[in-house]
């Protein structure tokens, strides 16, 4: 495996990741006061974000 296909395997983890955390912080800023008992805890919009992009 060259150095090359390393990075791009790297940042195909990396990104989605960094995507996961940012839509679960813009979540619960969101919606977390409207929908307490769904979306109330950053663990509860990290579940909402797996299952949605998982679904």
């Amino acid at each position: 495996m060259q150095l090359s296909e390393t990075k791009t395997h790297t940042s195909s983890l990396f990104l989605p990741l960094i995507a996961s955390i940012v839509s679960t912080w813009l979540m619960d800023f969101a919606e977390g006061q409207n929908r307490p008992e769904q979306l109330g805890s950053i663990p509860s919009c990290i579940y909402w974000i797996i299952i949605t992009i998982t679904g």
